[in-house]
C-alpha cells in the first residue's frame, strides 16, 4: 500500500497551496496534461475523424510552426519506424490518463498517500520523454534552429517536471523515514538482546 490507514485524506488536515508550492506545479501539471492528451496527443493514434476541425486544425498549424515530426505521423500508415511513439501514445491513453484524474484528486486533498506514485509516475515518463528531446534535437536534421528550441520548449515540462516527482518523492522518503527501511533492512536490536548475544558469545569464546 502506499500509504498506511492512519494517514488517509479523511485523517489529515489539507494545507494551503502557499505552503506547498511544489504541489500546486504538480496539480497545475495535471490539470493541463488530462485536455493536452485527450484532445492533441491522441491524435496520433486515433482516426481523425473522432475530432472536430478547430483541433486537427490547431495540430497541424504547430505542425507547420515547430515542424514537429511527432505530429506527422499516419496512424494508417504505421511507419515501423515510429512504432515506439504509437506505444507510448497508447500507454498514455490507457495507463497514464486515469492517473492523472488520480493524481491531480489527491493533491489537491493534501493527501499523503500520493507521494510515492508520483515518483513511480515521475520515474517512467522522464525516462519516456527523454529519447523525445534527444530525437527532437538531433534525430533531423532538417529542422530549423528556431525550430528546434521550440520544440524543447514545448516537450521539456514533460520532462523536467516528472523528474521533479522523483526527487520529490525521495526527500520525503528521507524526512519522513520511509528511506530508513531502505537503508537500514535488517531488524535494531534491543538493549536485552545486546546483552543476551554478548553473553551467548563470551559462552562460547
Amino acid at each position: 500500500m502506499f500509504c498506511s490507514g492512519s494517514t488517509t485524506r479523511t485523517t489529515t488536515v489539507r494545507r494551503p497551496w502557499a505552503s506547498r508550492p511544489l504541489d500546486l506545479v504538480f496539480y497545475i501539471y495535471f490539470m493541463v496534461h488530462i485536455p493536452t492528451t485527450i484532445l492533441i496527443d491522441s491524435q496520433i493514434v486515433l482516426p481523425s475523424w473522432l475530432y472536430p476541425q478547430p483541433l486537427l486544425n490547431l495540430s497541424d498549424f504547430w505542425h507547420r510552426v515547430s515542424g514537429d515530426p511527432l505530429m506527422a505521423v499516419d496512424q494508417f500508415g504505421l511507419d515501423p519506424n515510429m512504432v515506439w511513439l504509437y506505444t507510448f501514445v497508447v500507454a498514455e491513453l490507457v495507463l497514464q490518463l486515469p492517473f492523472f484524474f488520480y493524481a491531480a484528486r489527491e493533491l489537491y486533498w493534501d493527501s499523503p498517500c500520493i507521494r510515492l506514485p508520483l515518483g513511480l509516475y515521475g520515474a517512467h515518463v522522464a525516462t519516456t520523454t527523454l529519447p523525445i528531446l534527444v530525437s527532437a534535437w538531433f534525430g533531423y536534421p532538417e529542422l530549423l534552429l528556431n525550430q528546434r528550441y521550440l520544440m524543447l520548449a514545448v516537450y521539456s515540462p514533460y520532462f523536467l517536471v516528472p523528474l521533479l516527482m522523483v526527487l520529490n518523492t525521495l526527500c520525503w522518503a528521507v524526512h519522513s523515514g520511509h528511506g530508513s527501511r531502505v537503508i537500514n533492512p535488517l531488524p535494531t536490536l534491543s538493549s536485552t538482546d545486546q546483552s543476551q548475544a554478548e553473553s551467548i558469545s563470551k559462552k562460547t569464546s
